[in-house]
């Protein structure tokens, strides 16, 4: 019974930090374009 909870446990956390690294690129890489956009007009 544990092992199975674990286990999900587990797949929630990745889960949760695949989404919040994705949110933190994506708005790096947002940044980026509009410094970009800034520097080139």
């Amino acid at each position: 019974i544990f092992f199975p909870i674990l286990v999900f446990i587990l797949l929630i956390a990745m889960l949760w930090g695949g989404i919040v690294l994705w949110r933190k690129a994506r708005r790096r890489t947002r940044e980026r374009e509009a410094a970009v956009t800034a520097y080139y007009g």
